[in-house]
């Protein structure tokens, strides 16, 4: 399908608008159209990643180039198949309170079972740990399902870290957007961020997973900007380190496994740099 051009694209009209592109995409789109977003509108960004290069959360770089009159952004287990088939429960997260109500209106009577959280910095944060743990436990799989489980818990736990110290709530982790959506990654034998996984384990570099999926893999693309945020806010992410050692290419799917359960052998070795 071509892609529509900037001018092609009619928005003055609607009220509400919908961001469904990967994270490292929003640059682009709100180049082109972050200036014709109506101040009218709500913007719904499903994102779940962090924008490069920075690794600025999704809905706060949106927020940042657009005039619209609020901004949101979705988690929790919601893959498209199963949300047509068996409906979902999603946390919809924002500081603005009457879009809140309206927006999980719609969400409701599109048969969706909406939770509504404040925490916005804990919602976008699960999604990209969850998506991380994800990709962390495919690519361990080879090593079995201890070491797999070890490699999940360990990074998801470390991005937590990283949302209580950018003011996140712990409940959010707990709940929907951060453990439900775990889950439901782990589980689906259709999800992008484990098929990564599964190639990183292989061999396949980091930066030909996109192009052998056919699609975007969002943990590709954020678990090297998560473990630079982590070193930046001072969370000591050693697993989150690894991680971005084997996505960048800088050591080998089986020596990645063997620092999940000796996370100094990272650091004996100068693979990657201490928090």
């Amino acid at each position: 399908v071509r892609a529509l051009r900037a001018s092609e694209l009619q928005l003055a009209g609607h009220d509400l608008i919908c961001l469904a592109v990967p994270a490292r995409a929003l640059p682009a789109v709100m180049a082109a159209h972050g200036e014709r977003l109506p101040r009218r509108a709500g913007v719904l960004v499903l994102s779940k990643g962090l924008v490069p290069p920075l690794g600025t959360l999704a809905s706060a770089f949106v927020s940042e180039r657009c005039a619209a009159r609020a901004v949101a952004t979705l988690g929790g287990p919601s893959h498209a198949a199963e949300v047509l088939e068996n409906g979902a429960s999603v946390v919809l997260a924002t500081l603005a309170r009457g879009f809140a109500r309206q927006l999980a209106d719609v969400l409701r009577a599109a048969g969706l079972d909406v939770s509504i959280s404040t925490d916005v910095t804990g919602v976008e944060l699960a999604g990209c740990a969850k998506n991380a743990a994800a990709l962390a436990a495919a690519a361990a799989a080879i090593a079995g399902p201890n070491v797999a489980g070890a490699a999940a818990g360990k990074v998801f736990a470390e991005v937590d870290a990283l949302a209580r110290r950018r003011g996140g709530h712990p409940e959010t982790f707990a709940g929907l957007a951060g453990v439900g959506d775990l889950v439901a990654t782990v589980g689906s034998s259709s999800s992008r961020n484990r098929r990564a996984g599964e190639l990183l384990a292989q061999g396949v570099p980091g930066a030909e997973i996109c192009q052998a999926l056919g699609h975007s893999a969002e943990a590709v693309d954020s678990v090297p900007l998560l473990a630079s945020v982590a070193r930046e806010e001072r969370v000591d992410a050693p697993a989150l380190d690894g991680l971005a050692a084997l996505v960048e290419g800088r050591i080998a799917p089986e020596r990645w496994t063997a620092t999940i359960t000796d996370p100094a052998w990272l650091r004996r070795k100068g693979t990657v740099r201490a928090a």
